[in-house]
């Protein structure tokens, strides 16, 4: 920055054409499970668990990252993500501030069912996340 070099930052990744669909389309069909709203907004995903903050390799962009408890070390994920759900925490939560900020619809206080391949839609204005498998 001194040297007159700039810095671009990272481009993040959009909603893409077909999401409002597959949300609208979970939210009708798949079971509910209700939480508190944290953050604003409409997403679905593939749903990506993560239980340790170090291992973030199941993550891929547009996909619901869940969490046992919303930590700050997942904050980087959510630049990419299409919506973030813990089974703990407080809408206070630093990573549910992140979640505004970036535009990322998030539900606290919701468990979902374990190993099954998920669909997610996360619906942070009435704190609604549906799931279908898939």
């Amino acid at each position: 920055m001194i040297q007159g070099a700039r810095r671009t930052p990272e481009p993040r990744i959009s909603i893409g054409q077909w999401e409002p669909l597959v949300a609208s389309v979970v939210l009708a069909n798949g079971t509910h499970h209700h939480g508190t709203p944290a953050s604003s907004g409409i997403g679905a995903g593939i749903r990506s668990h993560i239980d340790d903050p170090e291992a973030t390799e199941l993550f891929a962009p547009r996909n619901v990252v869940t969490c046992p408890q919303p930590i700050p070390n997942l904050a980087p994920l959510l630049w990419n993500a299409a919506g973030l759900v813990s089974e703990t925490g407080s809408p206070a939560a630093h990573l549910f501030e992140s979640a505004r900020s970036l535009g990322v619809p998030a539900v606290c206080g919701v468990t979902l069912p374990g190993d099954s391949e998920l669909i997610v839609a996360v619906d942070g204005h009435t704190g609604v996340v549906a799931t279908l498998p898939l």
